[in-house]
């Protein structure tokens, strides 16, 4: 049996002195900044999306009913209500995960691209 593959792979590699970077600029062409453009305004629609509503939801709802709605029982809910003995509205309930979760995702990211834009200035 023979070791060798079939196919050399990598049989004619040559690394650039200058690593590359001489040919980048075949990389950007006039769609990569168009889908750049595009990746911009799907962040900014989906922040506006999952913003706006729910701090709507907090400003004009009131925060706690004492009504049960057996549709939008949710175990936070419960919990809540025998802590404060009265039911808080599920919008707010949820607006307030919704935004707790979107704040902590905002959060993460801007960690990283305060590590990237760090470690740049360090190189």
């Amino acid at each position: 049996e023979d070791s060798q593959p079939c196919r050399p792979w990598f049989s004619r590699l040559q690394i650039a002195r200058d690593g590359g970077f001489g040919e980048v600029h075949k990389l950007f062409q006039w769609d990569r900044f168009f889908y750049a453009f595009l990746s911009v305004v799907s962040l900014v629609l989906n922040l506006y999306v999952l913003s706006v509503p729910n701090i709507e939801a907090l400003l004009v709802e009131q925060w706690q009913t004492g009504v049960t709605d057996s549709n939008r029982n949710l175990v936070i809910n419960a919990c809540i209500g025998r802590l404060t003995g009265r039911r808080p509205n599920t919008k707010v309930v949820l607006a307030i995960l919704e935004l707790g979760l979107l704040g902590v995702l905002l959060s993460r990211m801007l960690h990283l691209v305060w590590a990237i834009l760090l470690s740049s200035c360090v190189l």
